[in-house]
């Protein structure tokens, strides 16, 4: 948040879009050329499109880079139930929901983006054996906990010890330096 992509990011969230692919492209793949090549990124989010996925897999190759991209994996149903409870719960507490969380039509292109996304992009990951798929359909406190474990499992032995979760706005990451 607060970031010149954040920024950027906010205005198509607001009208329940997707951020086009060029966007993504010269944000995420600058921070990917960016970090240390020993690191792995856990990639949340992003290539999101089948158009942004085959530049993405160039990059990855280019760079030799190990990333994965994390999902969350819950049905239809119980993501559109979670959306709408989490529009109540952030107007009920004074804040802003997210658009798709409140507006049926909004929910239902972050919807069809998320069949779009398992149906296209996923698959090329998983060839690749680069998918970390997570089933989410437990609370959030297990499916943080499972989401760690699994991402410290692909860290190198020596990493692990100083590894940490790191929460972003419901999104939970692990920092950790790699050998």
């Amino acid at each position: 948040e607060g970031t010149e992509f954040g920024l950027v990011c906010q205005q198509y969230e607001e009208n329940g879009k997707l951020v086009p692919s060029d966007v993504v492209n010269k944000y995420i793949w600058q921070w990917i050329r960016e970090i240390d090549r020993k690191a792995i990124a856990v990639i949340d989010g992003a290539p999101r499109t089948a158009d942004q996925t085959g530049p993405y897999m160039d990059l990855m190759d280019e760079l030799g880079r190990k990333d994965v991209m994390l999902f969350l994996d819950v049905p239809a149903e119980v993501a559109e139930e979670r959306m709408i409870k989490r529009g109540e719960k952030a107007m009920k507490g004074g804040h802003k929901p997210r658009p798709e969380d409140v507006d049926p039509v909004k929910r239902g292109r972050r919807l069809d983006d998320g069949k779009m996304l398992k149906d296209l992009v996923l698959p090329r990951f998983a060839e690749r054996d680069k998918l970390l798929l997570i089933d989410a359909l437990g609370d959030i406190e297990q499916v943080r906990g499972i989401m760690a474990e699994r991402i410290l499992k692909l860290l190198p032995q020596a990493s692990r010890k100083e590894a940490r979760v790191v929460s972003d706005h419901g999104h939970s990451r692990v920092a950790a330096p790699a050998y």
